[in-house]
């Protein structure tokens, strides 16, 4: 063949690249459950996000629907949003997540199998698209009253966990009882082995799912009533994703149901400028660290809906005017400057060019990104308090973070002013990993390792501790709610007359969460090429400690006398489901490369 036929040849094949597109070849399982009531012998319209992996597909004309037998069935597909990099500000040539819509008959039964085909023309297509919402019910239930206005589709449907880990709908995972040695904390929230527990988990106490337990033990989420005048606090963390990062690692219908319910509910709460009115703002200002575009962006990825984007903008708004994400440290405080308020102000910009392509969104999380590296390698200082230790994480004033005239109220020999918080740096890292994943900025990894280290090396972000006082085998690293290595942080008690230890008790309950800043450490250092035995036995020591704890919060005989009786599962207080499980679904993912060759977390496993 002459060079010219060659050149000719490959010419043509990139042209048609060009038309058709890239699909890599593969048939993913989708399962459909009605929920709306008994199956009719009709055809029901269901529509559904499919996510893929970044990528794997450029062109919906690639994706193709097929019935159990294999035989193409018609469909319309479409992209509903695509990968992009938010370094550039620029749309990628590979779809995220593609709207799907056929007619099924499911001829009463409840669920129906259908498989999605990539990588082979659709043949049989279905030109005109139907609304989304067109054919939603009203929610009307003991979860969801009618009153209060939550829809859903007829039918939901559920994907292969394994799918959807490499999708990375948040970020990558893997399926629940992917490692042996994280079974405490996959049981915790999957068990429904009626001879554990009665089949339950802390997902069905945070949905009230316990038919023994009475309305007044619930945990109350929806409006002021007879037992709860705050049921904004269930909201704290993000409730609504937490139950989506439980999905995305189960495949499971219940829980895909009650996230989208609850993103729904959400998203009814949030004002035109992103506040969420459950919590009554104080002096005309809501408290933005109740607001999140996260899961309604999520809920848009896996069940198709764009009507969330008004939301996911306006979310953006309340940042931006409550909060002043440059820590300037010469300042009165006269509003909170906490790594919690700055973590969900940068979420919600990463999101909303996720969401969006608005290249305006992707200017304002790299501004934060600069802002966030800058202090960290250039801590703050000020006149009176003198310069603020360069221990690797945001430290800042202890006024700014408590509120103003604190520090003055709680002062005693050996506080320190310039601090950071443990636990709210995690949401820091949380966001950070996200945004890493849409920019790929070569900063990030450094980054994070320089807040592991300050969790391992500033003696009071976590310290080992011995809760019974009886056996230091029973010992773990503790973190602590405020640290700094200018010294101990601690208070006046005027009740005991004693000097505390400030909040030591309850940050016990940090484990889970803080050791995600010493996984992603790790994950990153082994991507690097050099793994750091440090950071994974930090992690595998916190870990120990959350193990424990998870361990406290099941009470295997709440259910018995005396009445009334309650959850085995407790959550007290409700936000805890937030900050134990948003942040941690991919834990077993960071640690595998150690994991799975053979290196157990022995100490984990009873």
């Amino acid at each position: 063949m002459s060079r010219a036929n060659i050149l000719a040849g490959f010419l043509a094949v990139f042209c048609l690249t060009l038309v058709s597109g890239y699909a890599a070849a593969e048939e993913i399982t989708a399962t459909l459950h009605y929920v709306a009531g008994a199956p009719p012998s009709t055809p029901v319209l269901v529509s559904f996000g499919m996510p893929f992996p970044k990528g794997f597909i450029s062109n919906a004309n690639l994706i193709r629907v097929k019935d159990e037998g294999g035989n193409e069935i018609p469909a319309h597909v479409r992209q509903l949003a695509p990968w992009r990099d938010l370094s550039a500000g620029a749309d990628l040539p590979s779809i995220r997540s593609a709207l799907v819509q056929v007619n099924v008959t499911f001829n009463g039964g409840a669920t129906k199998i259908l498989k999605v085909e990539t990588g082979v023309n659709r043949t049989q297509d279905v030109a005109a698209e139907q609304p989304v919402r067109s054919n939603w019910v009203l929610v009307d239930d003991d979860k969801y009253p009618g009153k209060f206005g939550v829809h859903e589709p007829p039918a939901y449907v559920t994907l292969p966990p394994a799918w959807l880990g490499r999708c990375a709908v948040k970020a990558p995972v893997t399926p629940y009882f992917t490692a042996a040695d994280f079974y405490w904390y996959d049981d915790a929230l999957t068990n429904n082995n009626p001879e554990k527990n009665f089949g339950q988990n802390f997902f069905r106490t945070a949905i009230n799912d316990d038919p023994v337990v009475p309305q007044s033990q619930w945990i109350h989420y929806l409006e002021v009533n007879d037992y709860t005048d705050s049921p904004y606090e269930p909201w704290l963390y993000d409730r609504a994703m937490t139950m989506f990062t439980i999905y995305l690692r189960s495949g499971n219908v219940a829980v895909l149901r009650e996230a989208h319910r609850a993103a729904f509910f959400y998203a009814s709460k949030l004002s035109a400028g992103g506040g969420f009115t459950l919590k009554p703002p104080e002096d005309g200002i809501y408290d933005l660290k109740y607001s999140y575009n996260e899961c309604l962006f999520t809920d848009l990825l896996l069940v198709g809906d764009e009507g969330w984007l008004p939301q996911i903008n306006n979310v953006t708004k309340i940042m931006t005017r409550t909060f002043d994400y440059v820590f300037k440290g010469d300042r009165p405080p006269e509003k909170l400057w906490t790594e919690r308020h700055l973590a969900f102000s940068w979420l919600a910009f990463i999101v909303a060019y996720e969401a969006t392509g608005n290249a305006a969104y992707a200017a304002e999380a790299r501004k934060r990104a600069d802002a966030i590296f800058h202090h960290q390698n250039n801590p703050p200082a000020d006149a009176e308090h003198g310069q603020a230790p360069n221990d690797g994480a945001l430290m800042h004033g202890y006024d700014h973070h408590e509120g103003y005239g604190k520090w003055q109220e709680d002062m005693i020999e050996g506080v320190a002013w310039w601090i950071f918080s443990p636990f709210q740096t995690v949401l820091l890292v949380d966001a950070m990993q996200r945004y890493h994943q849409h920019s790929g900025d070569p900063r990030v990894p450094g980054s994070v390792m320089r807040f592991a280290d300050a969790i391992i090396n500033v003696a009071d972000a976590v310290r080992d501790e011995d809760p019974d006082g009886e056996d230091p085998a029973l010992g773990y690293p503790e973190p602590w709610y405020l640290a700094s290595s200018q010294g101990n942080y601690r208070y006046y008690d005027p009740t005991t007359q004693q000097i505390m230890n400030y909040n030591e008790w309850d940050d016990e309950e940090h484990c889970l969460d803080v050791a995600k800043i010493t996984a992603l450490a790790y994950h990153f250092s082994v991507l690097a090429g050099k793994p750091q035995a440090k950071y994974f036995n930090e992690t595998v020591a916190l870990l120990k400690g959350a193990k424990l704890v998870l361990d406290f919060w099941i009470r295997p005989g709440a259910h018995d006398p005396p009445p009334p009786p309650k959850s085995i599962y407790r959550l007290a207080p409700p936000r805890k489901f937030g900050w134990w499980f948003r942040t941690t679904s991919d834990l077993d993912y960071l640690l595998t490369p150690r994991i799975s060759s053979g290196a157990a977390i022995l100490l984990l496993l009873d």
